[in-house]
């Protein structure tokens, strides 16, 4: 589950590059299906959204174990979170 800094900075720049010809919407990061919600992956979900709050994000989770009271990530900037 690691990105390496490079892979971040390829996101980023490509995200301004987007931002810079107006073309910005939100970016999209669908994790799949065996994605649970556990302590470890809340925690990278939080830190990748934190890393790139500098840009509008949305989150699309599909496991059921992410349908639970306890997951509210309120705002990370302007960032939220799609349950399927």
């Amino acid at each position: 589950m690691a990105a390496t800094k490079e892979d971040e900075k390829l996101v980023r720049e490509g995200f301004e590059r987007l931002r810079e010809a107006g073309k910005t919407g939100s970016g999209v990061d669908a994790v799949p299906f065996s994605f649970h919600r556990n302590a470890e992956t809340t925690e990278y979900l939080v830190k990748l959204l934190r890393r790139f709050a500098d840009f509008p994000l949305v989150v699309e989770v599909r496991h059921a174990s992410w349908n639970a009271r306890k997951f509210l990530i309120c705002s990370v900037r302007t960032t939220r979170i799609l349950q399927h």
